[in-house]
């Protein structure tokens, strides 16, 4: 099982499925020490810009847009 992106490109293989509330999988990774990945927004967009031109971390930076059997990620965690 492998994702797509919008343009029909392979993207990355499924590996987990997780099942829950999305309350419940977002407590476990938080709990886990994992954040969850900011919208894609201007701000964003900038702010990855940013932390590439001053080498700088982005611990919450958006992730990209995949999709599978048609349907994007519910939630995205880093």
């Amino acid at each position: 099982m492998v994702t797509h992106t919008p343009q029909g490109i392979p993207g990355d293989p499924i590996n987990v499925g997780l099942v829950g509330t999305e309350k419940e999988v977002v407590h476990a990774f938080a709990v886990a020490g994992w954040d969850t990945a900011d919208a894609v927004t201007l701000r964003t967009a900038i702010d990855i810009g940013e932390s590439v031109l001053f080498s700088r971390p982005y611990p919450d930076a958006p992730v990209s847009r995949l999709l599978f059997e048609g349907r994007a990620q519910d939630l995205a965690f880093e």
